[in-house]
């Protein structure tokens, strides 16, 4: 039995989402990192890349944010895991409860935003 490409409505909206992810997401992506790698003569260059790693402030300041990411991320898969697990394996009174507070703390972040920017941007 031949298994080819069948052109229907999901496969059509899967190409459409490829796009736009390649679009949205990957252009300005590539996009930096060729800048980044091309001189003002426009000629293959690191020069960038040394001019960044000259100036303490700008290496420290990265050097400080992927120690926030690495510790964060540390930090969410020790606390992360143990629930999961806790969780499918084990009936937990106000399991229920505890797992709309976990979709609110991921849904609340923009709303303070939102709130913030009323007030103070306008």
């Amino acid at each position: 039995m031949d298994k080819g490409i069948k052109f229907d409505f999901w496969f059509i909206c899967r190409i459409v989402i490829f796009v736009l992810f390649a679009l949205f997401l990957m252009y300005p992506f590539i996009t930096l990192f060729s800048k980044s790698v091309i001189g003002s003569d426009g000629n293959f260059t690191l020069e960038n890349f040394a001019t960044f790693f000259q100036y303490e402030y700008y290496y420290s300041t990265l050097m400080r944010s992927l120690t926030v990411s690495v510790l964060t991320t540390v930090f969410a898969v020790i606390i992360g895991v143990p629930l999961a697990y806790a969780f499918s394996r084990y009936k937990i009174y106000g399991s229920k409860i505890i797992n709309v507070m976990i979709i609110m703390s991921l849904m609340s972040p923009p709303f303070y935003r939102c709130i913030f920017l009323d007030y103070v941007a306008w």
